[in-house]
């Protein structure tokens, strides 16, 4: 069993890269790149189109069908069928099949497996291949209905016009079928399912499936039609995919308390969504969060412009303009409004990455890793006939024209635009997500800006603020339960319920100290000006120190034990002070006299008990391996070793490249000195270029790479398009190994990179000049001799 579900992970994990060019743009499930949401919104789109079409002699409809039992009745000669005629080779065909008939099944008759029974068909819940082989099984439902399309036998909805026509959403076993209200359409669609149902298996349940039409259709007609295809009839569907198909004008919940409570609110609903280092608790806000969401949709309608959701939307709303451009009429429907409104978090974190530049307006266009405009302070000169980034980057090779641009820009524009590293080729311009290193949105880091475009007040300096910022630390990161760490939070935050804060909130009764009974019972007072608090903390093993000490807040008193207690001792000292609390209570209703010799010896056993119940650090680590040293690689091949310099506070750095064979003989070096690199990643990021480029020049074949740069390595060996700082030098870089046989590029530690750390760091100090090695350099010859045992 081991063994298969081995096999199911590595085939699985084979198959998922070749679905988006098998799978039909309908289905939205298992396939990367695309989103459950996609169809929601899509599903969303077309019921309003039909919602809205009242005149007309043709009638639209849409079938929600439910599958029962889908995964359990998929036939398995089917199945097999299916890989076949989408092109797999006979060996993967038996490979999959495999491990879809091998699976035994056994019971549990009083806790102990009971008998095997061997199915025969059917795909196994759990296992990694069945979500991959059930949307190819389903793409034959698919693919019929598409040919159907194609023959004029079926006809789906086109929301508008120059829209591409939809017959059929599908999202693994949920299926929404749109048609012509007619009987020959109709009759098409039982065709489809009668098909299918009896080549896979499948059987629609059609207790749970129910169909509705657009507003043009007569009511007897959509009785007649629903007949025909066994279906119950509906105004509309409630929701698809979890989200509601219609919006009406109640669109917002708010909460309020049970059987006309009141109750405190303590504090406000803002505050508590502040992050915990600022004094809240770092709970969501659901309004930030949902346009964070919506600001991912409006997203993937840039960067996938050809996809089927970008393609509708686009023909509806903005045929002839930027997604981000086009203004909102009254008579869109709520999600395409709703998607609009995140576009302010778009504008706020993206900006363009240099390719080319040819599309990059300098003056208008935000393209500078600068927020919050992103774009050049300085103004246009009086008749500058320079408008593109492109022109102010010279060729042979590619780099910024520091003299053009010191005589256009403003010099902080030019300190920016010079840290911008350039690709060597003429790439495509691209927008990117600034608020991520790798230039790619994440509804994180959007949920980030849409907080700050939804407040942009800077947080004040005080005690749930800045001011405060060390506390917050101090106590998130004690060691100490969750609820002692909840009971300071609110303690400094000024909501823990002592009598005086009762009192301020309109709550009438006795404000004298439960414990002392001779003054008001502030936060501040019952846990440390108070007589009992007072001794209980002489007993505390934390020492006495600064006990005579007067202080006017809380997070005074909390900021002086930060500075003076060691890490053990504060935690302790949070333990003890919830301890006065709960001694507080216990008077208060109980009416439980508490000691403080008893009170200060049960916080300290209590956090005893805590610190060991917890697991224990050396328990958890990893043990950590030797560093490896150097390698020969095997013969017939070379090892190119590549590694950057640069100094914090410098504007150069330095390039060393050391090529060996499998003899571990040295075959040629290089040394470059390189400017206007801000940054190690920078240039770590251009030796691995030039590593490449030298192994082009030199007409190297069976080539492995080294670099100890885990960051760049990892870049470069990612299939997707890099959008960090560096992309554009990472991208040449992938480009050339294209020409390069070999395994690419392999991490290794700096002990094991040794001789081209040295040469990077020679190469930093030797001016604008590059040296080209063919014998090895007195520098290197004993970390050569120490590496290669030469």
């Amino acid at each position: 069993m081991s063994l298969i579900k081995i096999a199911s992970k590595v085939l699985a994990n084979r198959m998922k890269i070749i679905l988006p060019s098998l799978i039909s743009p309908s289905q939205s499930a298992f396939v990367s790149g695309r989103l459950i949401s996609d169809n929601s919104i899509l599903a969303a789109e077309i019921i309003h189109c039909l919602r809205s079409r009242r005149r007309g002699k043709k009638g639209f409809l849409a079938l929600k069908l439910d599958m029962s039992k889908a995964y359990d009745r998929i036939e398995w000669p089917f199945l097999e069928e299916m890989m076949k005629k989408l092109g797999f080779a006979e060996q993967w065909v038996r490979l999959i099949m495999t491990c879809v008939t091998t699976v035994t099944y056994s019971f549990l008759v009083h806790g102990s497996p009971c008998g095997y029974l061997t199915p025969s068909r059917g795909l196994r819940q759990g296992d990694p291949l069945s979500p991959y082989l059930f949307i190819l099984c389903a793409q034959g439902f698919s693919s019929f209905l598409t040919h159907a399309e194609r023959d004029g036998r079926l006809k789906g909805v086109s929301i508008c016009r120059g829209a591409p026509s939809i017959n059929h959403l599908l999202f693994a076993d949920d299926c929404y079928l749109f048609a012509r209200a007619n009987v020959g359409d109709c009759g098409t669609i039982k065709e489809a399912l009668s098909w299918y149902e009896w080549v896979s298996g499948q059987q629609v349940n059609l207790q749970k499936s129910a169909i509705c039409f657009s507003k043009n259709v007569q009511h007897h007609d959509q009785l007649v039609l629903a007949a025909s295809l066994g279906v119950s009839c509906v105004e509309h569907y409630d929701k698809y995919l979890g989200l509601p198909m219609v919006v009406g004008r109640n669109k917002d919940f708010w909460w309020n308390g049970n059987n006309g409570d009141r109750k405190i609110h303590w504090l406000a609903w803002d505050k508590l969504c502040q992050p915990k280092d600022l004094g809240g608790l770092g709970f969501r806000d659901l309004y930030a969060f949902n346009l964070a969401m919506l600001a991912k949709q409006g997203w993937r309608l840039i960067q996938y412009p050809d996809s089927l959701i970008a393609r509708v939307l686009r023909a509806k709303y903005f045929p002839d303009k930027s997604f981000l451009d086009v203004p909102v009429s009254d008579n869109s429907s709520y999600v395409w409004k709703s998607i609009c409104a995140a576009r302010k978090i778009l504008l706020q974190g993206s900006r363009w990455q240099v390719g080319s530049g040819a599309e990059i307006d300098i003056w208008k266009d935000p393209w500078l890793p600068r927020p919050s405009t992103f774009r050049v302070i300085s103004p246009k000169p009086t008749g500058c006939a320079v408008t593109k980034v492109t022109e102010l980057i010279l060729d042979h090779p590619r780099r910024w024209n520091i003299s053009l641009l010191s005589n256009l820009l403003y010099p902080p524009d030019v300190d920016v635009i010079r840290t911008l590293p350039l690709s060597f080729h003429h790439r495509v311009d691209a927008l990117i997500w600034h608020f991520d290193t790798k230039g790619h949105f994440t509804v994180k880091s959007a949920y980030k800006v849409a907080r700050t475009v939804l407040d942009p007040k800077p947080v004040a300096s005080s005690s749930t603020g800045n001011g405060f910022s060390n506390g917050w630390t101090a106590l998130w990161k004690a060691k100490i339960p969750s609820k002692i760490k909840l009971f300071w939070w609110r303690a400094c935050t000024g909501i823990l319920p002592t009598k005086d804060n009762l009192w301020k909130r309109k709550i009438h009764l006795d404000t004298c100290c439960v414990l002392c009974g001779a003054e008001m019972e502030s936060t501040l007072h019952v846990l440390w000006h108070c007589p009992f608090a007072r001794g209980v903390w002489a007993c505390a093993s934390i020492g006495s120190g600064g006990i005579s000490q007067q202080y006017h807040h809380v997070h005074d008193w909390v900021l002086s034990r930060i500075d003076h207690l060691s890490y053990a001792d504060l935690d302790l000292f949070f333990v003890t002070g919830w301890a006065i609390w709960e001694a507080r209570n216990g008077k208060l209703w109980n009416n439980q006299t508490p000691k403080p010799e008893f009170t200060s010896s049960s916080a300290a056993v209590r956090l005893l008990d805590f610190v060991r119940a917890r697991p224990q650090g050396a328990a958890l680590g990893r043990g950590c391996s030797a560093p490896q040293p150097w390698t020969k690689p095997c013969a017939g091949s070379l090892k190119i070793n590549v590694d950057g310099s640069w100094t914090a506070g410098n504007t150069y750095g330095g390039v060393g490249i050391v090529v060996r064979d499998s003899n571990g003989k040295f075959v040629a070096g290089r040394a470059l000195h390189v400017d206007n690199v801000f940054s190690a990643l920078q240039v770590e990021a251009m030796a691995a270029r030039e590593g490449a480029i030298l192994a082009v020049e030199g007409d190297f074949n069976n080539v492995i790479f080294e670099s100890d740069s885990l960051q760049i390595v990892s870049a470069i060996r990612s299939s997707s398009v890099d959008r960090s700082h560096v992309g554009p030098v990472v991208e040449d870089t992938k480009a050339m190994l294209t020409q390069i046989t070999g395994d690419g590029f392999t991490h290794i530690r700096r002990v094991a990179n040794g001789a081209a750390h040295r040469l990077a760091r020679y190469a930093s100090h030797i001016g604008t000049m590059t040296t080209w090695f063919e014998e090895p350099p007195d520098l290197l010859v004993d970390i050569l001799y120490e590496e290669c045992n030469l």
